[in-house]
């Protein structure tokens, strides 16, 4: 886990289950702007190999709905996980799918695992950033942001930041017409509560560097 910079030269955010990946990229203003969900399908060692399992997967894919979608076929070449000839020269081929309107991508490729030394094969599915949606945790992160919070209800506040697997850690109460100026990080999940009743009164995420919210 963690966050490392790739060669769309922006840094990306990493919370990593099993052999499935979720990235959240930004720029280097710290401002979001895409998700994307990988899943490892196999290790194969060998080109042939993973053509096999790239075209299985293209094949069950194509059973879906994929009106909208241009579909671009590289016979070899790199993967969307290195700008290395070295590191992908035994990769096999690239399929992808990518509907230019709503700006979303589908590739599946076969690349080479630096940390594992292993020869995988993964589909990655790409979407722009959706700010209406709030994880239910934090992203590991090291791109420091200033988060401000300007209470404009009638009622005290209590500030929560959910960590990694989504358990609340309160931080600060936070009385009617104050505001407060935090240390977080893009790709922190911070909850609001009532005081009084302790009811939910917003979740928020930090997209950017510098993020400001009231609560109203």
């Amino acid at each position: 886990m963690g966050s490392r910079t790739n060669f769309w030269h922006s840094t990306v955010t990493l919370s990593n289950t099993s052999n499935n990946y979720i990235f959240t990229q930004f720029d280097f203003n710290g401002k979001a702007f895409s998700n994307e969900y990988y899943a490892v399908l196999s290790e194969k060692t060998t080109p042939v190999e993973q053509n096999v399992a790239i075209d299985q997967f293209a094949k069950l894919l194509e059973q879906c709905p994929l009106a909208g979608y241009t579909k671009t076929v590289k016979t070899t070449g790199l993967s969307q996980f290195s700008d290395d000839p070295a590191l992908e020269k035994n990769a096999g081929k690239v399929i992808k799918w990518t509907n230019a309107t709503d700006k979303t991508e589908i590739e599946v490729s076969g690349y080479f695992d630096v940390v594992t030394q292993r020869h995988r094969v993964a589909a990655k599915f790409k979407a722009p950033y959706n700010h209406a949606v709030i994880p239910s945790k934090s992203a590991r992160s090291t791109t420091a942001a200033k988060f401000t919070v300007i209470n404009s209800l009638q009622e005290e506040v209590l500030g929560y930041w959910l960590d990694f697997d989504g358990k609340e850690v309160y931080y600060f109460s936070l009385k009617p017409k104050y505001q407060i100026v935090m240390d977080s990080y893009t790709g922190h999940v911070w909850r609001f509560r009532s005081a009084a009743s302790k009811n939910i009164v917003k979740n928020t995420l930090i997209g950017n560097a510098a993020t400001t919210l009231e609560l109203k």
